[in-house]
């Protein structure tokens, strides 16, 4: 699967807001599609609005696409250091991408 196939199909599941947990801690989040290129993500234990633009989700795919699955979805501080969001945005790609291959 390659970015763009992922990311419509992001944006299919997200046309309603859902909820989902993150794949480390299991803190429930809620996550929908904002814009073409933007997911909101209220986390459940804030409540505060996160807007992830598609290009942060771009740049973690190009991080992880080369990984081994057991390791594609492990949050590395030093790994994922510009981003606010990375167990947000590794648990919708975990969501559609599961074992498929990513290009």
């Amino acid at each position: 699967m390659n970015f763009s196939e992922f990311w419509d199909k992001l944006s299919v599941e997200l046309r309603h807001p859902r909820e989902f947990k993150t794949l480390r801690q299991h803190k429930p989040f809620n996550a929908h599609m904002e814009s073409k290129d933007t997911v909101t993500v209220i986390p459940g234990s804030t409540g505060i609005t996160r807007p992830i633009p598609m290009n942060q989700f771009c740049e973690m795919w190009e991080i992880m696409k080369n990984d081994i699955r057991s390791e594609r979805y492990v949050n590395k501080r030093k790994r994922y250091h510009d981003y606010w969001n990375p167990s947000y945005i590794n648990t919708l790609i975990d969501h559609v991408v599961q074992d498929q291959c990513m290009e």
